[in-house]
């Protein structure tokens, strides 16, 4: 069965977008499907002078890592932008798969948004979602979009989101019955995902702290500023390296791989990325999340209360590394508390392929 996966792949600097693409593509073969991403971007195709500028820019920051990950593990059908194009995946594939990530939310997907409902796909086609997530606690679209929406969303074969702010959303706005299953990534095994990791890229400390914070990529702010003068470890960006360029700073990012390393080899992990915390969990480290400014945490809040670890989501004014390193996580019931959850989302796929 030839599936079309529409998710948020295309990012450059987003790790938790490409992963979580990787790892529905993984657990679909595993499963006997033949996925495809479909490579829906946001942008229309651009002249040749913003391409070469693009271009450079990706040279010189390293995006073109991202790109070449992509190729690396993604089997990708050609770019689409319009829902007029889309239309021709009806004779492609037997069905579709949307999610993981923020797909269903509206200030994300924008003028795509009606897509990642599946506007495009027949009425004969199985349609479904995999912890399709709407980002927030409430749907940002608009009153007069919901009746619209809603009949979108009637037509899947089966519906499942990410978190259950997202299963009452689609029941209190969608009357659309969900179900809540884990993130993609962690259906994987740890060992899936050290096949891909670069072991010959080494970061220059015997021992360090990494951190994650999409609100601070530079961490320039004042807490971290407080982190480094109290830490007696060494510190790195897991996003990469800071670098300069036209006078303005900016990072240089590492791989994919690479980011998956640095979490590997962390002695203890700050973050306000919901993907950095579940590659925490997958790789059994010491972990505090904090909460990101623009919001969005609802997501992390979800996972921790599932697995019991309410406590390490903690405002930025608490965290005492001293007392927080020394505080070992169990994680043998944090994996015992996975793996159920991890059973029943498997199966959710499995039986979401039959009509």
């Amino acid at each position: 069965m030839k599936i079309g996966i529409l998710t948020y792949h295309f990012s450059n600097n987003n790790y938790g977008a490409v992963l979580q693409t990787f790892a529905s593509c993984q657990i679909l073969k595993q499963l006997g499907v033949q996925p495809e991403v479909i490579n829906l971007l946001p942008n229309k195709p651009i002249g040749l002078i913003e391409k070469l500028k693009n271009r450079t820019k990706s040279f010189i920051f390293n995006n073109i890592q991202f790109e070449c990950f992509r190729k690396r593990y993604f089997d990708l059908t050609k770019p689409f932008y319009h829902f007029d194009d889309l239309k021709v995946l009806n004779d492609y594939f037997e069905g579709f798969y949307v999610g993981s990530d923020q797909v269903w939310r509206a200030s994300m997907a924008n003028e795509n948004l009606s897509h990642y409902f599946l506007d495009f796909a027949q009425d004969s086609k199985i349609k479904m979602s995999y912890a399709a997530s709407f980002g927030i606690d409430k749907w940002e679209g608009t009153v007069h979009d919901i009746g619209f929406f809603q009949k979108l969303l009637h037509r899947f074969n089966a519906v499942s989101v990410r978190e259950n702010d997202g299963v009452s959303i689609c029941k209190k706005i969608f009357d659309k019955k969900a179900v809540s299953v884990l993130d993609p990534v962690l259906l994987l095994e740890k060992y899936h995902y050290m096949r891909i990791i670069k072991k010959h890229k080494k970061f220059n400390k015997d021992s360090f702290i990494a951190y994650h914070l999409i609100q601070d990529k530079l961490a320039t702010s004042d807490f971290f500023r407080d982190v480094k003068n109290k830490s007696e470890l060494n510190i790195i960006n897991l996003y990469g390296n800071e670098k300069k360029l036209f006078g303005k700073s900016g990072l240089r990012f590492y791989s994919v791989e690479n980011w998956l390393y640095g979490i590997l080899q962390a002695e203890f992990i700050i973050t306000d990325s919901f993907h950095c915390l579940l590659f925490a969990l997958i790789f059994e480290k010491n972990f505090v999340c904090v909460p990101n400014k623009h919001g969005g945490v609802s997501r992390i809040k979800n996972i921790l209360k599932m697995i019991g670890l309410e406590h390490r989501f903690i405002s930025c004014s608490e965290v005492d590394l001293t007392q927080l390193t020394s505080q070992k996580i169990d994680f043998s019931k944090v994996q015992k508390n996975l793996y159920h959850l991890k059973k029943f989302s498997i199966e959710y796929i499995q039986h979401s392929f039959k009509k």
